[in-house]
């Protein structure tokens, strides 16, 4: 469990890892406590050093290639070669002294032919670089402390290598390719490796210990044994718990710990130094986060998937991440309404204890299978139900899915209008939500859930706020903007949302293992904040936040009253002064509709309240006559108290890796763009009233009449929609395009196999995919990525067994296509093989319905 992701299809990649296994840093990384032996790196650094080397020029050398010249000194840096026993000329080139001058290395003909370095004090990793060595025929790196994985390049070495010898390190492979290359390189190395265990599970859990058991290593000969211990926080030092008496046993009991408490519980093999192995030898750790029982206390997870849209084939793994989470968290109890694409398919699951069980409480319930699950109503429902069914100590609930934020509740004339204009029957991008499979709705029924529908369930489900939830995470786009917050800020001690795009990381086995009896709300909200943003990489930029719903009433009186104070100011002329700072202000995307512009900033309609706050600041005096500095400084201090409740990353997004993102704000709010902007596209602000139910032109036929039914809460109870009625020039109130769209989490990988990918056409309006076959030993299945015409980003087109090699597209539409195939891993969920990504054109036809959107998986 090991791994991470690839550029936009150089990026097309998921990895991650699932689950539990890196919640901490390795315990393999860090001396434990109380550990009667020494670490590796401790051990070698204890070795003589030689000399001090000088920094080497391989582009002086021509004696042997640069490329084994460079492979040589990334195995001093790699193996920690200052403090090798014996370094003697290692990095040094001058006129008498080239590579092959130095210790252990023998050169024939121009090329390095042998490696002699047993025995030798080399710590670390294997660089791939050895895989340079063309004309190589002797490596010995026997009793040295080198560990982890191996790379694939080292099977580059087999045609030419005659005596090799890896026995007694750390080193381990889960590639099939790369143990058969190293078998016939060293047939017995593998029983000789320290390496790290596999198949941690969980036996026993109690209120005050935890059982487990691994998988024990091949080799269980000389001395020494498994070492387990644990923290009680995601990072710190870890503390020994104790050991094995030697390295067949492969169970273990922490017992002393305290009910109802976090814990992530690590094991790693050791094997004491012995003849001629002068280091005790540790292998990085497997790891994993369990929890404590505590008698009579429960959490209750009321988890909504309203998953009748692109996201119903992802039903059975967010499934089986809840059933990981509860299996190491027995003091949850998850409740989950799924609904997926169809007539007839509404259920809502039990998971306790890592068991699934499937309900007819649907049918019990409402009567029928098949639910609109963008209906308040429903959604209120199911939430009273499981309140009153699954009764906790404290209830967590988190809504799945699409983000909601700012949008209308609108009625049309007819249905019928609305639906002819669904993507499926035209190839056009639809102008809202509805029938629209990327945003919040139910396509089956028709139907969306608006800004105020989702303020009026979570009202009805807690009677109005007066019986408010522990935590509400909002696993979605842009719900953290003031209008979506303040429209539910009475129903939640605690709300945990992202203003810009939710990636939808689903990591709930990770956040889970956090939801234990003994921590607080706000400590339960900072372990999703810092457990989803640690998924990520550069290539998915985000803030993620946590906010007391108590928080949320002074930020909005404080916008309302800068929006005061801006009213004034343009009653005195200071209309460029705003512009400015609206300008430089954070902005993030709401315009993406198909294949829209990526970039931050206006059109773009929902913008940073604290860069808003602080360039207003930096645009007015001190002590203005209209208090706009003043006020600025007042809605900054409210916004510091999010300060530290947020994790934010800048990147490229890999579904627009020219641009860059670098929103690092909290709350967004409704921007003032410029005062003559087109009502079609900067449309939200002209229906940003308090006088619903009002008429509204439809921008995609101006002949229907649409009527926008509900105003916001924030816009009823404050002022902030007054200063932008005042800004604004005149324009009629306009419904324009939503969309709106979640990627998938892509992140790169290292040492990712790579497999080959061929297409052909097959039919009409059909593409052949045929690929080479993984040879990972975890591989459970292939994802086929691709990104079509009418696709924002890539999406999983197909799933399929690992025994398959093919699968045939059908139904495509006219257009370019891209396709990559992914091999993923049934044992920790990461991907562990990649195609490179291949284009291909299809002439004629229409839009297919093969295409399923794949939830990420979690980055190790």
């Amino acid at each position: 469990m090991d791994h991470s992701l690839i550029q936009k299809m150089r990026r097309i990649i998921v990895s991650l890892s699932f689950a539990t296994g890196t919640l901490f840093i390795l315990l393999g990384a860090v001396n434990v406590a109380n550990s009667a032996s020494d670490s590796t790196a401790t051990s070698a650094r204890s070795m003589p050093v030689m000399q001090q080397p000088v920094n080497s020029n391989c582009a002086t050398v021509t004696d042997i290639p640069q490329t084994e010249c460079q492979a040589l000194e990334e195995l001093y840096r790699e193996t920690k070669g200052r403090h090798w026993m014996n370094n003697t000329n290692w990095l040094s080139v001058t006129q008498t002294i080239t590579p092959c001058d130095w210790y252990g290395v023998t050169c024939v003909g121009g090329h390095v032919t042998k490696l002699r370095l047993a025995r030798n004090g080399l710590v670390g990793k294997l660089p791939s670089q050895l895989g340079n060595f063309t004309h190589l025929k002797l490596l010995r790196l026997e009793n040295n402390a080198l560990n982890g994985f191996i790379p694939r390049k080292i099977c580059a070495l087999q045609d030419t290598l005659s005596d090799a010898n890896f026995a007694y390190n750390a080193l381990y492979t889960r590639r099939r390719r790369v143990n058969e290359c190293m078998s016939m390189m060293d047939p017995d190395w593998r029983d000789t490796q320290t390496s790290k265990p596999t198949d941690l599970m969980v036996t026993q859990i109690s209120t005050t210990s935890i059982g487990i058991s691994w998988k024990p290593i091949a080799y269980t000969a000389d001395a020494g044994g498994y070492e387990i211990a644990y923290r009680t926080e995601a990072t710190g030092t870890a503390i020994f718990h104790g050991r094995t008496t030697d390295k067949s046993v492969s169970t273990y009991l922490l017992d002393g710990l305290e009910p109802g408490r976090s814990y992530f519980v690590g094991v790693r093999s050791t094997t004491l130094a012995h003849d001629d192995q002068p280091n005790t030898l540790t292998s990085e750790s497997t790891t994993r986060p369990m929890v404590t029982a505590i008698d009579g206390q429960s959490i209750l997870i009321a988890a909504y998937f309203a998953a009748d849209n692109d996201l119903a084939p992802q039903i059975p793994n967010i499934v089986s991440r809840f059933r990981l989470g509860t299996y190491l968290n027995p003091n949850a109890q998850v409740v989950l309404l799924v609904d997926g694409r169809g007539d007839d398919n509404t259920r809502i699951v039990e998971i306790a204890n890592g068991v699934v069980k499937q309900t007819n409480i649907v049918m019990q319930q409402w009567g029928i299978q098949e639910l609109d699950t963008a209906d308040p109503a429903i959604l209120s429902s199911f939430l009273q139900y499981a309140r009153d069914n699954y009764p906790a100590d404290r209830t967590i609930v988190t809504l799945l899915g699409h983000g909601i934020a700012l949008a209308p509740e609108v009625e049309w004339e007819t249905v019928a209008t609305a639906a002819s204009l669904s993507r499926s029957s035209s190839n056009e991008i639809p102008p809202l939500p509805q029938e629209w499979e990327g945003t919040p709705n139910d396509i089956t029924n028709r139907s969306y859930m608006s800004t105020t529908d989702m303020g009026k369930a979570l009202m009805d489900a807690t009677d109005d706020g007066a019986n408010p939830f522990d935590l509400v995470f909002f696993d979605q786009c842009f719900q953290g903007n003031l209008d979506a917050l303040y429209e539910v800020h009475k129903t939640s001690e605690i709300f945990v949302a992202s203003p810009n795009y939710g990636w939808l990381v689903a990591a709930y086995a990770q956040y889970m293992t956090q939801f234990a009896p003994d921590t607080t709300n706000e400590e339960m909200a900072d372990s999703i904040v810092k457990r989803y943003q640690r998924t990520l990489n550069n290539d998915h930029p985000n803030t993620i936040f946590w906010v007391r719903g108590d928080q949320i009433p002074p930020i909005a009186e404080a916008v309302s009253n800068l929006g005061d104070a801006l009213r004034s100011a343009l009653q005195n002329d200071e209309k460029e002064a705003i512009a400015a700072a609206v300008k430089n202000a954070q902005f993030v995307d709401t315009t993406q509709c198909g294949k829209q512009n990526f970039v931050l900033g206006p059109p773009d309609e929902l913008m940073g309240a604290d860069t808003f706050a602080a360039n207003l600041q930096r645009g007015f005096a001190e002590n203005d006559p209209d208090g706009v500095h003043a006020a600025a400084g007042a809605l900054l201090a409210e916004l510091e108290t999010l300060q530290e409740q947020k994790l934010s990353r800048v990147g490229t997004p890999y579904i627009a890796p020219e641009v860059t993102w670098n929103y690092t704000d909290t709350l967004t709010i409704l921007a003032p763009l410029p005062r003559n902007s087109d009502p079609k596209v900067a449309w939200r602000s002209t229906i940003y009233r308090e006088d619903a139910p009002f008429a509204a032109e439809w921008t995609i036929d101006p002949s229907q009449t649409v009527s926008v039914t509900s105003s916001f809460a924030f816009v009823m109870d404050y002022n902030w929609d007054e200063f932008l009625n005042e800004w604004y020039e005149e324009r009629p109130a306009t419904v324009g395009e939503w969309c709106n769209y979640i990627p998938i989490e892509q992140v790169l990988i290292e040492d990712i196999e790579p497999i080959s990918l061929t297409l052909a056409m097959s039919g009409t309006n059909a593409l052949q995919l045929e690929w080479t076959p993984t040879d990972h030993e975890d591989a459970s299945e292939y994802r086929i990525y691709g990104q079509g015409p009418y696709d924002v980003g890539p999406i999983v087109y197909a799933t399929t067994s690992i025994t398959q090699t093919s699968v045939v597209a059908n139904g495509l539409s006219e257009g370019e296509y891209q396709l990559s195939v992914v091999a993923f891993s049934e044992v920790d969920e990461a991907a562990v093989a990649q195609s490179p990504t291949v284009s291909a054109t299809v002439d004629g036809g229409t839009f297919g319905d093969m295409k399923d959107l794949f939830l990420p998986i979690i980055l190790r």
